[in-house]
């Protein structure tokens, strides 16, 4: 990203900032911090704990202070980010039913540009993607 300026998660549109998030610390070597603890050696160099202290810096700085509530106390970015994941990772079947009908009931809004509307039924299409529901195109072109 320019500048590195990072979004700040807000509670909003979690799959958005999480995707973002994820890339930025890839492009920086970080992500496996990110993935199971046993990504990280057991008794970690202070080389791993330095680079696990910087992608947690990250995640922490691109919370709002609200989000930033529900990681004190994590100390490794693993452990923050399998907390919001936990939190927001919109994988229970209550979201799943919300979304479906969300996607169902999606129209043009008066007004909108053709292509806001595009990138608001694409949004709605990978986040039921993302949790297993397959819509095809002809049905989000429908």
């Amino acid at each position: 990203m320019p500048s590195d300026k990072l979004p700040v998660f807000d509670g909003k549109d979690f799959p958005v900032w999480k995707m973002v998030i994820e890339q930025y610390l890839a492009s920086r070597g970080l992500e496996r911090f990110l993935r199971s603890p046993d990504a990280v050696a057991p008794a970690p160099s202070e080389e791993d704990a330095r680079l696990d202290s910087q992608a947690l810096s990250v995640i922490s700085r691109s919370l709002s202070i609200k989000q930033a509530r529900h990681i004190l106390g994590h100390r490794t970015a693993h452990a923050a980010w399998d907390r919001l994941c936990q939190l927001y990772d919109q994988r229970s079947q209550s979201s799943k039913i919300s979304l479906q009908r969300q996607f169902s009931a999606v129209q043009m809004e008066k007004g909108e540009d053709v292509a806001d509307y595009i990138s608001r039924v694409d949004y709605l299409r990978n986040q039921l993607n993302d949790m297993g529901i397959a819509i095809s195109e002809a049905t989000a072109v429908a």
